[in-house]
C-alpha cells in the first residue's frame, strides 16, 4: 500500500511496477469475500475503525477474522 501512497504523492503521478503488485494486492483483498465466522463470546473482540470528513466504517474482528462490517457514507443536508 505504501507505494501507491507514493505514487500520488508531489507534483507528478508515479506508476511503477512496484505499485501495480501493490494495486493487484489491494484489489485482490477487496473482491475476495472473507470466510464468515461465529464470535464467541468469551473471547476479545476488536474494533477497528476508520472515519473522514465524507464517510465512517468498521470492522468487528475476532482473532483476526473479520466478524461484521459496517460503512456509511455521510451527506451534508442542504
Amino acid at each position: 500500500m505504501a507505494s501507491i501512497t507514493e505514487a500520488i504523492k508531489g507534483p507528478s503521478f508515479k506508476w511503477t511496477p512496484r505499485t501495480q503488485i501493490a494495486f493487484e494486492e489491494v484489489k485482490g483483498k477487496l473482491i475476495k469475500v472473507p470466510v464468515s465466522a461465529l464470535p464467541y463470546f468469551n473471547k476479545i473482540f476488536k474494533v477497528e475503525c476508520d472515519a473522514s470528513g465524507v464517510g465512517i466504517g468498521g470492522i468487528l474482528v475476532q482473532e483476526g477474522q473479520p466478524l461484521a462490517f459496517f460503512s456509511e457514507i455521510l451527506c451534508e443536508s442542504k
